[in-house]
């Protein structure tokens, strides 16, 4: 089958692409999957700065911690903002108190990264120095901020809050993204599509066996018959015009020539005339 007329046996196809047309760019499969991660990647990066600072141990059990505490704190919301719809429903079982477990586990691991931030600020703000080189090539010491300082405070609730920041988009892409109604109604539309597709190539079966074939098949034997006929025809003149021609050729004489080789009209007969002499009977007769 053909590219270009394959889409008109899918039609379920189309009504895919009907349904996902009012969808918003954001939204959509691929895209929310890589907000997902942009957004984990972002808090793994600003837990990770911490938990490697406090940890003792190898640096690949901070990097696991890590991204299980920013893919926790970045799906939870997800899989919350989505089960509200369960529940609105009252569908799939759904229940308060689940969502409620899942709202109470979401906000215990965030309480733990921001008090662990804010308690490990000491470590990022004091007891370090840098060195600043300026235009003329000069080094100057530049003390560490205090831990204490409205700059330290603030930035400690800013990475603190960020977490939290991203949950909450989370969990708008969970709610807006996601509708178990709609999308049933999608699936079934969906199967609609496919059956009504199986109901019309039933019915053109259907239509193509209940036809009189017999009278079909005669009329395609008359048809041959009448192309056998035109095809018989045509060989035979192109035979009688053969045999003229090489009659002419053996006769030789001029008056013979003349008499073969011009036209006959149909449902004309040639007589013999009292001028004519034995050879030019001989030749009408012959053709």
């Amino acid at each position: 089958m053909k590219a270009k007329y394959h889409n008109l046996y899918v039609q379920d196809h189309y009504v895919d692409k009907a349904n996902k047309a009012d969808q918003t760019w954001w939204t959509k499969d691929a895209v929310l999957a890589s907000l997902v991660i942009g957004l984990s990647a972002l808090d793994a990066v600003t837990l990770y700065t911490v938990i490697d600072t406090v940890m003792y141990n190898s640096q690949a059990v901070s990097i696991i911690l890590t991204c299980g505490a920013a893919l926790c704190l970045n799906f939870l919301p997800l899989i919350i903002g989505r089960y509200i719809h369960f529940i609105r429903y009252h569908i799939n079982g759904a229940k308060i108190w689940m969502a409620v477990a899942m709202c109470v586990a979401f906000l215990i691991l965030f309480t733990a990264s921001f008090y662990l931030r804010w308690e490990t600020r000491d470590l990022s703000f004091s007891g370090m120095e840098s060195t600043m080189v300026d235009t003329t090539g000069q080094a100057d010491g530049i003390e560490a901020t205090d831990s204490n300082s409205k700059e330290a405070v603030a930035l400690t609730i800013l990475l603190g809050i960020l977490p939290g920041i991203t949950s909450a988009i989370n969990l708008a892409l969970g709610y807006f993204s996601d509708d178990p109604v709609k999308r049933k109604l999608s699936v079934m539309k969906r199967e609609l599509e496919k059956l009504y597709m199986q109901r019309d190539v039933m019915l053109a079966a259907r239509s193509e066996l209940n036809q009189d074939w017999y009278a079909r098949l005669n009329e395609l034997d008359m048809e041959r018959l009448a192309a056998a006929e035109t095809t018989v025809n045509e060989v035979a003149e192109q035979v009688q015009a053969l045999a003229r021609h090489e009659l002419a050729k053996k006769l030789g004489d001029p008056d013979s020539v003349a008499l073969l080789t011009e036209p006959l009209l149909k449902d004309e007969e040639i007589e013999p005339t009292e001028n004519m002499n034995g050879t030019e009977e001989e030749v009408l007769k012959c053709a």
